[in-house]
């Protein structure tokens, strides 16, 4: 899209670049756990195991900033200006929306008609607790700049890096 090479699904990983595993949180006490200890973590969309990857999996934003490498060799996670770019290009309508919806700080999953990517940029201007992402309310809709709990369980789409 434009002069950006997105991937076309979220992703779907379980452990990092470097081989290890990132902890899934299938509990709300483990999720809540990930949380306040600022650790990686991963769930599936409402907690439920598909042999469909479509959605990919959800994970917090401790496991999009690890050190290790949430994203696959040659790829990372987008920063808040990466998605901005995205946002106002005359093709971001090109752009798949896969809709996985969210799990909470505290655990539980919600809003599940929409489509929720964590970018790799915090907002600690705002609050230490908090990282930009986008949403996109439908299938139709356009992308949507917000900022929310690192500990929240979002979607991430992955941007190829560029030549240097």
């Amino acid at each position: 899209i434009g002069e950006q090479l997105w991937m076309k699904e979220n992703l779907d990983v379980i452990t990092f670049r470097n081989g290890d595993t990132i902890p899934e949180a299938k509990t709300d006490q483990e999720w809540e756990q990930a949380r306040f200890a600022e650790k990686p973590a991963w769930c599936y969309p409402k907690n439920k195991i598909t042999n469909n990857p479509a959605p990919g999996k959800l994970y917090n934003w401790y496991a999009v900033n690890d050190q290790r490498g949430l994203a696959p060799d040659g790829w990372h996670i987008p920063t808040d200006s990466e998605w901005t770019v995205l946002q106002n290009s005359k093709e971001a309508n090109l752009f798949p929306i896969q809709i996985a919806g969210i799990r909470t700080f505290i655990g539980e999953y919600e809003k599940d008609s929409l489509g929720y990517w964590w970018s790799s940029t915090g907002n600690e201007s705002y609050d230490k607790q908090y990282a930009w992402y986008r949403v996109a309310w439908s299938m139709n809709d356009s992308l949507h700049r917000n900022t929310y709990v690192k500990g929240c369980g979002f979607s991430v789409r992955c941007i190829k890096n560029t030549p240097e």
